[in-house]
């Protein structure tokens, strides 16, 4: 009798190892797949590698573990870019953008680093044209297709 009762609390204590196994191992697959976006950001999802969603913060969103994926978190407050360049005949030009994140679908799929080629873009622009030339309905052209629109522009 006393051998029933043993073999009963092992068998127990097996199974309530088991659940906890079982409840760690399943933390491990959900907690990656829950995210947290702050305000002024979007996440971007994709669904087996196609766009699936966008997230919009502030939230705490769960995603599909296996099937989708966050592709990138983009700020959509101002942000500022200040640059100095030197044309052909040694001539420093300054200038400052402010500039916001408009479309974030086209700013994550338009290009590897949108960023960056806006900002070459940019710097490509000043180089090629008279300083008196450039204004913010330009620049807004330039940065149209990369998701961005400028919203103050200074020569310094």
């Amino acid at each position: 009798m006393l051998h029933t009762e043993y073999t009963r609390y092992i068998m127990f204590e097996d199974i309530i190892i088991a659940i906890f196994i079982l409840a760690g191992l399943t933390l491990l697959v959900i907690m990656p797949n829950i995210k947290i976006i702050r305000e002024h950001e979007v996440s971007i999802v994709e669904r087996l590698g196609r766009f699936s969603k966008i997230l919009k913060g502030p939230g705490i969103f769960m995603i599909i573990p296996l099937i989708d994926r966050t592709v990138e978190t983009i700020f959509l407050g101002k942000k500022t870019w200040e640059e100095s360049l030197e044309d052909q005949e040694s001539k420093v030009i300054t200038f400052k953008i402010d500039y916001i994140i408009k479309d974030p679908k086209a700013f994550c799929y338009i290009t590897l680093d949108a960023e960056k080629d806006f900002k070459k873009d940019i710097k490509e622009l000043h180089l090629s044209l008279l300083k008196d030339d450039i204004h913010i309905e330009l620049l807004n052209e330039y940065a149209h297709p990369y998701g961005i629109e400028i919203i103050n522009y200074v020569i310094l």
